[in-house]
């Protein structure tokens, strides 16, 4: 039985309500354009505005899930919660990346950069 590679996203966020909205709207743009089928992790890293509300009403429109660190445990401690996270969801054909919340990164290819992995080598990939 063949399944269906998924790109799971792991994304670290802190105080990013203001970035969230067109960072994941460019995720679904890149990741539908090549026909990639995804979900997006966040772990919003105890944030003093409303990251994790925004990432929430962004669920009804896209594969994304929120985890919440109720304190700032810092990029370390959200970036390894994201990414055990994703290890324990993901599929071993699954390819999964992180990336920054910040939107600083470039989307672009991500069906190459996808097609070079190998079902469950490691890989990396700058934007």
């Amino acid at each position: 039985m063949e399944t269906t590679r998924k790109v799971v996203v792991a994304l670290p966020a802190f105080n990013e309500e203001p970035n969230l909205p067109d960072l994941l709207a460019r995720i679904d743009l890149a990741l539908s354009e090549v026909q990639l089928s995804y979900r997006i992790l966040l772990v919003e890293d105890g944030s003093t505005e409303r990251t994790a509300v925004v990432a929430e009403e962004w669920s009804q429109k896209i594969p994304i899930e929120v985890r919440r660190h109720e304190t700032n445990l810092g990029l370390g401690a959200t970036l390894r919660d994201g990414l055990e996270w994703a290890r324990d969801v993901a599929s071993p054909q699954d390819v999964i990346v992180t990336m920054d919340s910040d939107n600083q990164f470039s989307l672009t290819s991500p069906d190459r950069s996808v097609a070079r992995c190998s079902p469950g080598a490691p890989t990396h990939e700058s934007g």
